[in-house]
């Protein structure tokens, strides 16, 4: 049975001469990278690794190619001194471009995606009134993309603030297969005080919202000891205390407070936000809203900070 993936991609691949294969995916992507940032540097094992999230979505290799060149146009119409390091600076142009192409495929067909084929009386298979045809995923499957999960996190974590990798003699979790990539990344990230600290689950596919981020950029720092000498303080930015501390554990204030301080993560400020038409509310500031999911654009300059911060320019 081919795996939703395979047959994503599978869809995704132009007709005519041969598809292709895994080795080229990456190395066109190197390639392109490379020669737009104009200093032959082999990429990171981060670039890799979003590299492969991109064949894992089913993005054709013409789309991540498309992003790319975007990308790098935007950069050198507004000249700066640092150059681009990762090729996390292009995530979000080749995945909105990913997004416009996917539109772009249900259109053509002239209906939604769930719409019900009327040429077959609306009995339409599952896969065509699910996700349109042309679309590799329904909506709701590219829209849960968009969001940060633990094990995506705990990757970048492990690659990006160098992590000693390390396997126990008996695994730590139970919902994670042993032997695995997620298995490596956890339990070394549960050995060095990272994540998972605690408890038998590592819910990989869990969410991860903007107060648990602050606590494993902070401990990814190793600065878990200047943390916890910081608990129950009030978490301030700026010279002011934030609204929402209410919402921040005790325990985990000097986290969120180190997060901030450190430049990892910025508060919110006070703003009018619209709720309706005609209809505004004041919203508070500087607040952190500790509950709120991460999205994957917010993470990436929270990674490259940490890594700047470890490691330098």
């Amino acid at each position: 049975m081919i795996h939703r993936a395979e047959a994503a991609r599978a869809a995704a691949e132009p007709t005519g001469p041969a598809p292709l294969n895994y080795f080229n995916y990456f190395t066109e992507i190197e390639e392109a990278f490379i020669r737009r940032r104009g200093r032959h540097l082999l990429v990171s094992p981060l670039d890799w690794s979003l590299m492969e999230s991109w064949k894992a979505m089913g993005i054709p290799l013409h789309v991540v190619l498309r992003g790319i060149e975007k990308s790098f146009d935007s950069y050198e119409s507004r000249p700066r001194n640092r150059s681009v390091k990762t090729l996390f600076y292009c995530q979000e142009e080749v995945e909105a471009q990913f997004a416009e192409w996917l539109e772009s495929q249900t259109g053509a067909h002239g209906k939604a995606v769930g719409e019900p084929d009327a040429a077959v009386g609306g009995d339409a298979p599952a896969a065509a009134t699910d996700e349109g045809r042309g679309l590799p995923f329904p909506r709701a499957v590219i829209a849960a993309h968009l969001a940060d999960c633990r094990s995506e996190l705990a990757r970048a974590l492990m690659l990006g603030a160098r992590v000693p990798q390390y396997i126990p003699n008996r695994p730590s979790f139970t919902d994670v297969v042993a032997g695995s990539p997620e298995a490596l990344f956890a339990e070394s990230l549960r050995k060095e005080g990272v994540m998972g600290t605690s408890g038998t689950a590592f819910g990989g596919a869990a969410q991860v919202n903007r107060l648990e981020e602050a606590v494993a950029l902070v401990r990814a720092l190793r600065l878990d000891k200047e943390a916890k000498a910081l608990a129950g303080t009030n978490v301030t930015t700026g010279g002011m205390a934030l609204t929402d501390n209410a919402d921040i554990p005790t325990a985990l204030r000097g986290y969120v407070q180190l997060a901030l301080d450190k430049g990892l993560l910025q508060a919110y400020p006070a703003e009018i936000k619209q709720t309706g038409p005609g209809q505004f509310v004041a919203v508070p500031g500087p607040r952190l809203e500790p509950a709120r999911a991460v999205k994957r654009g917010e993470f990436i300059p929270a990674m490259v900070k940490l890594i700047v911060t470890m490691f330098g320019e």
